[in-house]
């Protein structure tokens, strides 16, 4: 029988507790180690209205998620409050949670190499302690590589900061917030950044270095590599039952 420290062992293979940021919370997040698992789910985030109600209504035994269901200090669980509601719906239906946040994020073969591989680029080296850069088989505009990158992540937010006529092969990522390797990109002579959650004026201070930036989202810069996390368990665990949950926000571009 399958149990969750065994889910949890393959996924330590995977993504290495050595490589978790010292401010992150990634681990076993919830349940007993010795659960029986027979139905896992993954997804980007332990979100209440997607990954926790499908969990506990279809009785799953585990979630494998990304972020982290307890990032800061817990004080207290009380009902009524977001995290807490959670919680107690988890525990109530029985169900583990383990996550691989920056574990997965800098492992061989994680998020950044599997978002670099999926938009294209070869020759890839590490970008400071998290993300990638490597070079297109061709350079193409900024414009046309910003098509391309909302075509394979399936993005429905992809926008595009710098000279949309620029000519770019040489191009850095990081999955999800990764505005702060925008340094380590510029002394690497990145043509264009891509990567989520991007801010005013840490756009202004790229795009006036001349380096070109996409923000394709936090969710869709990561969510292929966990789709590939649960492709990689379904062949680990055979007997059991491993489901990816979509958990992106939905919103609608309302033009007046």
């Amino acid at each position: 029988m399958v149990k969750v420290k065994d889910i949890i062992a393959e996924v330590e293979k995977i993504a290495p507790p050595e490589l978790a940021e010292e401010w992150d919370n990634s681990g076993l997040q919830l349940g007993n180690p010795d659960r029986v698992v027979k139905k896992l789910l993954v997804a980007v985030d332990v979100t209440r209205c997607s990954a926790t109600a499908w969990a506990v209504a279809d009785k799953f035994d585990m979630i494998v998620s990304h972020h982290p269901l307890i990032f800061h200090g817990v004080k207290n669980i009380v009902k009524g409050d977001v995290l807490s509601d959670k919680i107690i719906d988890l525990i109530k239906g029985n169900v583990a949670v383990y996550s691989a946040h920056t574990t997965y994020d800098s492992a061989v073969g994680g998020v950044n190499d599997i978002l670099a591989s999926k938009l294209g680029l070869c020759n890839t080296k590490p970008l400071g302690n998290m993300g990638r850069i490597g070079e297109l088989p061709n350079d193409m505009t900024a414009k046309r590589f910003c098509k391309s990158v909302s075509e394979a992540l399936s993005g429905d937010y992809t926008c595009l900061y710098g000279d949309k006529n620029k000519r770019v092969r040489r191009i850095a990522v990081c999955g999800g917030a990764g505005s702060f390797l925008i340094n380590d990109a510029l002394a690497e002579k990145a043509d264009l950044f891509v990567t989520g959650d991007l801010k005013h004026h840490e756009i202004i201070d790229a795009v006036d270095a001349e380096m070109a930036l996409i923000d394709a989202g936090h969710y869709a810069t990561e969510a292929p590599a966990m789709e590939d996390l649960a492709e990689r368990l379904r062949e680990l665990f055979p007997d059991v039952r491993v489901e990816f949950v979509p958990t992106y926000l939905i919103h609608e571009t309302v033009t007046m």
